[in-house]
């Protein structure tokens, strides 16, 4: 596993609770407008895939990004070390841009709020092999960044006696994710995990994925591009 560099201060060590049982539950319904709510924060999340064998292959996908409000936003995406795309939303105008091309200015925000919100999950994105058997288990309270939080070990659940897999099949997953205590937001995670593409033997693919989220309470300080056109 990768090592996490934020530390989270334990804040008791006792069993579960009912608001705890329900937590995970919880996280996996929300939508970007809970994360929205949590206020002003950065999030960053890195998901790398990796295929051993003859034919390896291996990509790393970043997403970035700095929350104020739906009128004051930035989201940088990354593959491999290389820019992909950038929207920076400053007092609800929006500029954008591809690759290495320059920001242009875009007509409407609102088509890049809704952008935002079809793609912020990048934990279901990035663990999509899994989801179907993505289990968690509660270990304890900690706190992050002065927000009361709860730490899950996640794990895959197991099959049913009798029961098989299609598609893609998940062989392995350890990790663990923190969930704001109010509201089941993820804050911190950090998962690996083994899979074989479309059951083959021949195609196990490796994912990692980690997730910070912080900064709470301040606001993002977005510049407007230079190279406006």
């Amino acid at each position: 596993m990768i090592g996490l560099s934020i530390a989270l201060t334990v804040a008791g060590c006792g069993g579960p609770t009912a608001e705890t049982e329900d937590l995970w539950d919880v996280s996996q319904k929300l939508t970007y407008r809970s994360v929205a709510a949590v206020g002003p924060h950065h999030t960053e999340a890195t998901a790398t895939h990796e295929r051993g064998g003859e034919r390896p292959r291996s990509r790393t996908e970043v997403l970035d990004i700095r929350w104020g409000d739906w009128d004051n936003f930035q989201v940088r995406r990354s593959r491999d070390g290389q820019l992909t795309s950038e929207t920076r939303v400053i007092q609800g105008v929006a500029m954008t841009r591809t690759g290495r091309a320059g920001f242009k200015q875009a007509r409407d925000a609102e088509l890049y709020r809704v952008e935002l919100g079809q793609t912020w999950n990048s934990f279901g994105l990035a663990l999509a092999p899994f989801q179907w058997r993505l289990a968690a288990s509660f270990r304890e309270e900690v706190v992050v960044e002065g927000r009361p939080a709860h730490r899950y070990r996640l794990h895959l659940e197991e099959l049913a006696e009798g029961e098989t897999q299609k598609g893609n099949v998940p062989t392995a997953l350890s990790g663990y994710v923190v969930l704001d205590g109010a509201t089941g937001v993820r804050l911190l995670a950090e998962v690996e995990g083994t899979w074989l593409e479309q059951g083959r033997e021949d195609r196990i693919w490796t994912t990692r994925y980690r997730l910070t989220r912080s900064g709470f309470g301040v606001p993002p300080d977005l510049l407007r591009p230079r190279d406006l056109r």
